[in-house]
């Protein structure tokens, strides 16, 4: 007989590593898809601020965030296509972005429209720079309370008929200014005065 012990190789569990790294990997995935197709805060805050006031349904076209990293993919795969200066640098300001295109069943009332967003839009600390109410279209631009120099967060809502587009994106205001000079040689006097 063998008096020596023999004693078992330890088992190795690859397939248990395997299914981790599987299960990691599902749940960036599902994250950075939660990320890609649901708006910002403040595109949301905007968008109920103004459907608050609205009875009816309503129906959602398309919601699409990018963020730095998204929008540098497309930029670099836009980098062979035949686009004007214009499209580059107003690509190139754009930091990140948060779009949301709706339909609504009725055309809305706008009589409460402004104040209602107004409200949500200041308890997150933006103030209306621009406000518009004409007809059948409204249009509506918030900025931070405490805007930098350097980039600027925007959050704008446009309602035209039945259609509701809200915006939210931080802007890189340097490739900004250059389009800006570009189409108005007193672009920059413009701006310092606001």
């Amino acid at each position: 007989m063998n008096d020596k012990l023999s004693t078992p190789t330890p088992r190795r569990h690859f397939w248990r590593w395997m299914l981790a790294a599987t299960g990691v990997f599902l749940a960036l995935a599902a994250g950075g898809a939660y990320n890609l197709l649901t708006l910002s805060r403040d595109a949301t805050a905007l968008r109920r601020g103004v459907l608050d006031t609205y009875a009816g349904g309503s129906t959602t076209r398309i919601q699409l965030s990018l963020d730095s990293t998204a929008l540098g993919l497309v930029r670099a795969g836009l980098i062979f296509a035949p686009l004007p200066d214009e499209a580059r640098l107003a690509l190139k300001s754009v930091c990140k972005a948060s779009v949301g295109v709706y339909e609504l069943n009725d055309v809305m009332a706008r009589s409460n429209l402004m104040s209602q967003a107004d409200a949500v839009m200041l308890a997150r600390g933006y103030s209306r720079i621009i406000g518009v109410v004409e007809d059948d279209e409204t249009v509506l631009i918030y900025v931070p309370d405490d805007a930098d120099a350097d980039t600027l967060d925007v959050c704008l809502a446009v309602l035209d008929g039945k259609e509701l587009v809200v915006v939210s994106a931080r802007v890189d205001s340097e490739p900004l200014l250059k389009l800006i000079e570009q189409k108005l040689p007193r672009g920059r006097d413009l701006l310092a005065g606001l």
